[in-house]
């Protein structure tokens, strides 16, 4: 069992649209994720390691750009010790 839970998911997202993911981890802890489209990470502004609130709260908001392929992506978030991962949508 992991210590992060996802408060919001970005779900299925337009590409050339906003994508927002929150969760709730160790309060004051270092958090980082990584998106992967294909095999290679993001580096969409936005996705930069972020410490949480003092109830554990992060969010992050990035673009997904325009051209990227419709289907489904991985995202993996650590922090504090621990690891989860989740997956989004994006469609044309």
């Amino acid at each position: 069992m992991t210590g992060i839970s996802i408060t919001q998911s970005p779900g299925t997202v337009q590409a050339g649209s906003k994508a927002i993911l929150s969760i709730k981890g160790k309060p004051n802890t270092k958090y980082s994720i990584e998106v992967y489209y294909s095999t290679k990470a993001s580096e969409a502004k936005g996705l930069s390691p972020q410490v949480s609130d003092s109830s554990g709260n992060v969010s992050w908001e990035w673009k997904v750009g325009p051209k990227t392929k419709a289907g489904k992506h991985r995202i993996v978030i650590q922090g504090g010790g621990d690891k989860i991962e989740t997956y989004f949508t994006t469609t044309k």
